[in-house]
């Protein structure tokens, strides 16, 4: 099933009267590169939002003569992390989760062209996570820690340190799919 968000995207994608095999071609490529590094599928279409919209620019450059709408000139740092802003906020499930996204893209200071993209959205993840994590309730809160730590009570064989990253990683993983969210890594284009 679509959200009403995907199919509002989908909508966008027809409407820029693209053949279908073009969409369809980049989201199995994009399917296919998060299987060959052993990532889950996302859980939704708007994941794959900025490398469709760079396939329709390609197709509409090399069959219309038109203009792109992206360049590779304007993939600065600080436009991907924009750009996967954008994903996580068309992928948001409630006003409260777009306005916690739309406050911490608003913290972010401006990006310089040599930092390192992935370990920027690796702290924004966190930051996002802990936002998120806030927006619980207690109850719901407490199960999805309880769940973390059966996580990594199961992995008896790590060291402390280790089941402690586990914990960790699965109770923010549990939290971004409470609401819906795929962490902002993710989302780079």
């Amino acid at each position: 099933m679509l959200s009403p968000k995907e199919v509002a995207l989908v909508d966008r994608w027809f409407e820029a009267e693209v053949p279908a095999r073009v969409v369809i071609r980049t989201l199995q490529d994009g399917f296919a590169r998060r299987s060959q590094r052993r990532q889950p599928p996302p859980s939704t279409l708007t994941y794959f939002e900025g490398q469709i919209e760079v396939a329709i620019d390609d197709w509409h450059r090399k069959h219309t003569g038109a203009p792109t709408t992206s360049s590779i000139e304007e993939e600065t740092p600080g436009t991907q992390v924009s750009a996967a802003f954008d994903v996580l906020i068309a992928a948001s499930s409630s006003p409260q989760v777009e306005a916690l996204l739309n406050r911490l893209r608003s913290e972010i200071e401006p990006v310089d062209d040599d930092v390192d993209v992935y370990a920027l959205t690796t702290d924004l993840d966190e930051r996002i996570v802990a936002g998120l994590s806030d927006l619980l309730g207690d109850e719901e809160r407490s199960k999805m820690a309880q769940a973390s730590r059966q996580a990594g009570m199961s992995a008896s064989s790590m060291s402390a340190r280790a089941r402690a990253r586990l914990e960790a990683a699965e109770l923010a993983r549990a939290t971004r799919a409470h609401f819906q969210i795929p962490s902002l890594s993710e989302s780079l284009a």
